[in-house]
Order: C-alpha cells, then structure tokens, then sequence
C-alpha cells in the first residue's frame, strides 16, 4: 500500500492534482491505519466524504488544466447564481456525508466482527433508515433551491 501512495504521489507531481493526492493519502492513513474507519460514525462519514471531494476535485483540476484551492472550497452555495465548480464539489460532500453509511446496512454482521462502529449499530437498523430518508429528502429539498431547479422551470423549458 505504501508504494502505491508513492507512486500516487510522483504521479499527480506530473499530471495535476497533487495537493488533492496528498489529501487522500492523509485521509486514507487515517482511514485504514489510525483507526478512523472504527471510530465514531460521523467521523468514517466525514473522511469517505472528504475522500470523494478530494478525489473529484483532483480530477476536475486534472480535467480544467488550472489549479483548485482547498480553500475556495469553502464556500457557502448562493442562491439565484449559477452553480460553480466549488458549488458541485461543495455538493458532493453534504450527499457523501449525509448518505455514506447507507452501505453499512448490509454488513452489520460484520461490522460487530470487526468492532466497527457504524451507524446502524450505534442508533439501529430502523432509526438508520430514517435518517437515511429523512436526509435523502431535505437535500433534495435544498439542493433543488441551490442549483435553482423547479418542477415549473424544468416543464417551461420543455415548451421552449
């Protein structure tokens, strides 16, 4: 594993990316040797959500050929603007960590094997669910009014 590191290192030094590289070989240390994986289920969450940010924000920089700032991404999303790069990126990490553990339903068995601290295990099974649910529809509430979508603007554009 760690030559991989290394060479995901050396790798983004040449094609782009590299902070966000760096980002996720901390995050992945984190996650799989320093015990972040087992720790509380907001803090798994935060790093596989900080992980997918990274990861696609890396990419977006590779893919736009200019840098991203890890500080432009800490940005609040304003409504009646159009969405921008730190707006999506920004999206991606509320629906990761709000929706992530939704892989943890199916291997709770394993989870009490391994001493993992899920979310499931930590509030149950049915609880789980409905924040699962209860999240899924706020963001679906609010994310229509940052990225100023409607069901009447979607249907007056199809008359257009």
């Amino acid at each position: 594993m760690v030559t991989f590191y290394f060479v995901a290192g050396i790798t983004s030094w040449h094609v782009g990316g590299f902070t966000w590289s760096i980002h996720l070989l901390i995050l992945g240390t984190w996650y799989n040797n320093m015990g972040g994986a087992d720790a509380h289920a907001f803090v798994r969450n935060l790093i596989n959500a900080l992980g997918y940010t990274s990861f696609a924000a890396g990419a977006f920089e590779i893919a736009a050929d200019a840098p991203l700032r890890p500080v432009s991404l800490l940005v609040v999303p304003k409504f009646g603007h159009v969405p921008n790069l730190e707006t999506w990126i920004t999206v991606i990490l509320v629906i990761v960590l709000t929706t992530v553990h939704i892989q943890d339903m199916d291997d709770q068995k394993g989870d009490v094997l391994r001493g993992c601290r899920s979310l499931p295990l930590q509030i149950g099974d049915s609880a789980c669910r409905w924040v699962i649910a209860i999240f899924m529809f706020f963001l679906g509430v609010f994310l229509s009014f940052v990225m100023e979508m409607s069901l009447a603007r979607i249907h007056d554009k199809g008359k257009a």
